[in-house]
């Protein structure tokens, strides 16, 4: 039995990522979350894809593609 590998947990300081890989989310719900975070010490990191929309996503293909390569 293979055992499961867990990552160390989360600490103020750290750098969370936030981006919208399909569509887009309500700005100000974004908004109250950054700040939630940042109140509990995390530095936070918006994708573009955040703040676009195109049609029913979140920015074109490209910018969504874009950041999920950035992210990881």
């Amino acid at each position: 039995m293979k055992s499961l590998i867990k990552p160390r947990s989360l600490r103020p300081g750290d750098t969370i990522g936030l981006l919208a890989p399909a569509s887009p989310g309500n700005a100000e719900e974004l908004e109250q979350g950054v700040r939630w975070l940042q109140e509990h010490g995390f530095q936070v990191k918006l994708g573009q894809s955040t703040t676009y929309t195109e049609g029913i996503c979140a920015g074109s293909d490209a910018v969504r593609v874009a950041d999920l390569h950035a992210f990881f």
